[in-house]
């Protein structure tokens, strides 16, 4: 009998001051559910077969004001937030002219890949958010049946920017997301606006990121950034000569003069 695949898991920000609407949306978040069909499937590579968005599990994670979500922030990594814009303050000219916009700038400065649904039941704000990246304006009243199918229309790009779950990577690729073991992976190669995941099969993956997007999502113990353009997996690689790493497969990644010494420090025993 075939072992049932563990979820990955989604974290979801939720902002906003009263606990019932916070409850609410915890509990629509909670009911989720993603067909298995070819529109929500993703790539999970040749080494795990086909997996759907129903693989994935959405973990809400509450917070009530600025100071919370930073604490959030700084140990969490956020795919999608749900905020609340519900309070305007207009006291000095030229600041925020909605404090829950501030908090939405706050993020996306934190965290860039982050995707956002504005809620409100105020029909004022709907031009007020446009002053900030978002995929979607919800007013509560409709929570309940627009809100899934915002989800799902958003999930499979915040899927590719979600941390790796269970030694997976999420890589968006030409409309496909892969999910790739972290153990396959021999290093990371940046050529100017794309990047290539080197495999241990042979075979590589072309991604429009920036590495260090990428290595946020890695473990951090395992891949070292070894040059602006590079990042290899310490686990493949055979040796180090000079400013070169040598890999399993024969290939070669170059060092930078900067990272010589911690280079020389990591393989050393």
């Amino acid at each position: 009998m075939a072992r049932k695949r563990k979820a990955a898991k989604i974290n979801v920000l939720l902002y906003g001051r009263d606990e019932n609407y916070l409850d609410d949306l915890e509990t629509i978040i909670r009911k989720c559910r993603f067909p298995q069909s070819p529109e929500h499937a993703v790539s999970a590579g040749k080494t795990t077969g086909q997996v759907n968005l129903s693989d994935f599990e959405l973990v809400p994670m509450r917070v009530h004001d600025r100071d919370e979500m930073l604490e959030v922030l700084s140990r969490e990594s956020i795919s999608l937030a749900i905020l609340e814009v519900e309070y305007l303050a207009r006291q000095v000219p030229g600041t925020d002219s909605c404090d829950d916009l501030g908090l939405a700038r706050d993020l996306l400065v934190r965290q860039p890949g982050c995707f956002i649904i504005f809620t409100s039941k105020d029909s004022r704000y709907v031009q007020d958010v446009y002053e900030v990246r978002h995929q979607a304006f919800i007013f509560k009243r409709s929570l309940g049946s627009r809100l899934p199918n915002a989800i799902a229309r958003i999930l499979p790009a915040a899927v590719s920017t979600a941390p790796a779950s269970g030694h997976r990577l999420a890589v968006r690729s030409k409309g496909t997301i892969h999910l790739v073991e972290e153990n396959e992976i021999l290093y990371i190669e940046h050529h100017g606006r794309e990047i290539n995941l080197r495999l241990a099969d042979g075979t590589s993956i072309a991604a429009y990121e920036h590495i260090e997007d990428i290595l946020r999502r890695l473990d951090g113990c395992r891949f070292f950034q070894c040059h602006k353009s590079y990042a290899v997996n310490l686990d493949a690689v055979v040796s180090l000569h000079g400013q070169v790493f040598h890999m399993i497969g024969g290939a070669s990644v170059p060092v930078s003069r900067s990272k010589a010494a911690e280079a020389r420090n990591l393989v050393t025993p």
